[in-house]
């Protein structure tokens, strides 16, 4: 009974924080807490059969703990900012306005191996809430697959055309030719590292691809250049606890 109390409380967020919380309340528990085939079933859970053994931890929890994979109780989130040049005025053609846009990039990931992608320009305080779950309303919203490879972490993401038909029709009465992008399939490369002793803290840009299958049976793939930090900064983590306050499903 205990041990399935244990597995609820880990949950399918992989919370591990509360799992060293239930640890201090006694010794019995912090000894349950610290039973090798827990931790190697959180292991087994982030990595799969990709786990192996242990060569180069001593223990399972130091795998988890110092291995690097995405955090699961909350967000990595970006801020960009850029200046727009506006519209002349029409009383003065000498005055130019330039604007301030600011918008974020967000990563949500989830212990089953989907993740969350969304760019927007509402703050995380108004965002993080929608991309609790997987089953998120809100249409901007990709959602895709992530697999771990060292440091490397490999996100694919497929946004397809759902008005494609009824523009395919349209362009058909209208003489033109139907080369629509039917999909579009996001490929981004990140490496997961360490911020001030906080290990899995950071996501930094190391690749992205964006391939677009068109209707006429095309394709075309764009590599996008990744290296101006300005464009496209590093995402920090940001734990949220609304993410981990209730378990929907155990450990095991």
């Amino acid at each position: 009974m205990v041990e399935k109390i244990i597995s609820w409380v880990i949950g399918s967020e992989l919370d591990l924080e509360s799992l060293e919380k239930l640890a201090s309340v006694c010794r019995g528990l912090f000894l349950m807490c610290r039973k090798p085939e827990l931790w190697r079933k959180a292991c087994l859970r982030v990595w799969g059969i990709n786990t192996g053994d242990l060569n180069v931890y001593p223990t399972w929890r130091d795998m988890f703990i110092y291995r690097a994979r995405p955090r699961f109780n909350g967000c990595y989130i970006s801020k960009t900012t850029y200046f727009r040049s506006g519209e002349n005025s029409f009383q003065d053609l000498s005055y130019q306005p330039w604007h301030i846009v600011c918008y974020y990039r967000y990563l949500r990931f989830f212990s089953q191996g989907h993740v969350l992608m969304l760019t927007s320009s509402e703050e995380p305080q108004n965002v993080v809430a929608n991309l609790k779950n997987l089953s998120t309303k809100n249409p901007q919203v990709l959602v895709g697959h992530f697999r771990i490879h060292g440091a490397s972490l490999t996100m694919l993401f497929r946004k397809i055309n759902m008005n494609l038909n009824n523009n395919k029709h349209r362009k058909r009465r209208r003489g033109q030719g139907t080369t629509d992008v039917a999909e579009t399939t996001f490929q981004i490369e990140m490496e997961v590292k360490a911020i001030r002793g906080r290990p899995h803290w950071q996501l930094v840009w190391r690749g992205y691809s964006v391939a677009s299958s068109y209707q006429n049976g095309s394709h075309a793939t764009s590599i996008v250049n990744v290296s101006d930090q300005n464009n496209f900064p590093s995402l920090n983590f940001s734990k949220v606890k609304s993410y981990s306050a209730e378990s929907t499903s155990p450990l095991f």
